[in-house]
């Protein structure tokens, strides 16, 4: 058995380092859903251009 002692600075060190970490997933997750959603749109934009560019869309009411 490991006995281990952890003063309250240790401790208040790995409590902000995980949630330094969780913070770090939760931006990069955000960063590459909001990449993904751009680039859908554009590749939407490009489907929806047609070949002449020409196309007139009516509003609707």
């Amino acid at each position: 058995m490991i006995n281990a002692y952890l003063d309250p600075a240790s401790g208040s060190a790995i409590i902000s380092a995980v949630a330094a970490g969780t913070a770090g997933v939760g931006v990069a997750a955000r960063t590459m859903r909001a990449k993904l959603r751009l680039k859908k749109r554009s590749a939407e934009v490009t489907e929806g251009a047609g070949a002449g560019g020409d196309e007139t869309v009516e509003p609707t009411q």
